[in-house]
């Protein structure tokens, strides 16, 4: 009995073995299946996420392009088009800027009392303001330029001169922007009532220039000269209105003419200098020889230059000056007949 119910144990525990070997066997059969099914799973995922990528790609590229790139695309252009509109503007100030002190150093040169309008004297007005933020020491040759161009508007011709003087010693101004700037000084010197000082100012040019080869800085000279010129001819006017001043007066026109013929063989046509030749040699009695550059003048500038030729006879009036202004008007309207003549040929 005893060995029998051992026997019966015994089978137990062979089963019972059988049983667990089939169970692992059966449980690594599921664990593989598990992985097969999970491999063959995820193959089809990815198949189906594929084909379905390929047949609803240019929904989604159309709905991505309206939902993110055309907003980005349309931001960009947007942003583009107001940098475009800032660069713009900032260059069409600039060129105005360029412009209005292109007008004024000209005029400044010229003596001439230009006028400006209101939108020119805002645009310079609100130039100036940018300028005067900075220390003085950091001013560049525009920023002086801009300053004299201010001061000369407002009729303030020293501190043109000053300004001006500033501009001609700035570290990045050319040597031509130097020479110009130091004419303009010249000028508002002369302007400002201290003959003088714009004498000394005009040599100055002669020697820091007068060696010069280019053509630039020549006519900067040039201009120096006979700018120092008709100087030396209103202090001959201003001294010869008394009897005590004859001789002076006479030295004076003396150096005026040398001065204006030196400018003259730089710039020939210019109509300035003629001018100025000419009231010279007429205030020294060589009436007959003014005769040919006065005419030359008032070919070359027209109203312009009988309409200074009557202004000069005005400073410092001499007795010779009413047959000067008799000498201008018949030589002026020969050249208005000539003129004629030759438009009717």
């Amino acid at each position: 009995m005893a060995f029998q119910d051992q026997r019966i144990s015994d089978v137990q525990t062979f089963f019972g073995m059988i049983v667990g070997v089939l169970g692992i066997v059966i449980a690594v059969a599921s664990i593989a299946t598990f992985f097969t099914s999970r491999s063959k799973a995820k193959n089809q995922a990815e198949e189906s996420a594929r084909q379905w990528m390929q047949d609803h790609a240019p929904d989604v590229a159309d709905k991505l392009e309206k939902t993110y790139i055309e907003p980005i695309e349309a931001r960009l252009a947007e942003a583009e088009q107001k940098i475009n509109s800032m660069v713009e503007s900032v260059t069409d100030k600039h060129d105005r800027i360029s412009q209005i002190l292109e007008h004024a150093q000209d005029a400044i040169q010229k003596g001439d009392g230009a006028q400006i309008s209101n939108s020119d004297k805002d645009a310079l007005d609100e130039a100036a303001k940018a300028t005067k933020v900075k220390p003085r020491e950091q001013w560049t040759y525009t920023d002086w330029l801009i300053a004299a161009t201010q001061a000369y508007f407002k009729g303030d011709f020293i501190e043109v001169a000053e300004a001006s003087n500033r501009a001609a010693q700035s570290s990045d101004a050319t040597q031509k922007q130097a020479a110009e700037s130091l004419v303009a000084k010249g000028l508002a010197l002369s302007l400002a009532g201290c003959p003088e000082e714009a004498l000394a100012t005009y040599d100055a040019v002669e020697a820091r220039f007068g060696g010069a080869a280019e053509l630039v800085l020549r006519e900067q000279v040039a201009k120096a000269q006979g700018n120092r010129g008709f100087t030396h001819l209103t202090l001959a006017k201003k001294a010869g209105q008394t009897a005590q001043g004859v001789e002076q007066a006479q030295g004076l026109l003396m150096t005026a003419l040398a001065d204006v013929e030196a400018a003259l063989g730089v710039q020939p046509d210019d109509p300035i200098q003629l001018g100025n030749k000419a009231y010279a040699l007429f205030l020294l009695g060589r009436n007959a020889e003014a005769e040919a550059p006065l005419r030359r003048a008032l070919e070359l500038g027209g109203e312009e230059a009988r309409k200074n030729e009557l202004d000069d006879a005005k400073i410092h009036p001499l007795p010779q000056d009413d047959a000067f202004v008799a000498l201008v008007n018949r030589i002026w309207d020969e050249v208005q007949v000539a003129k004629k003549a030759g438009g009717d040929a």
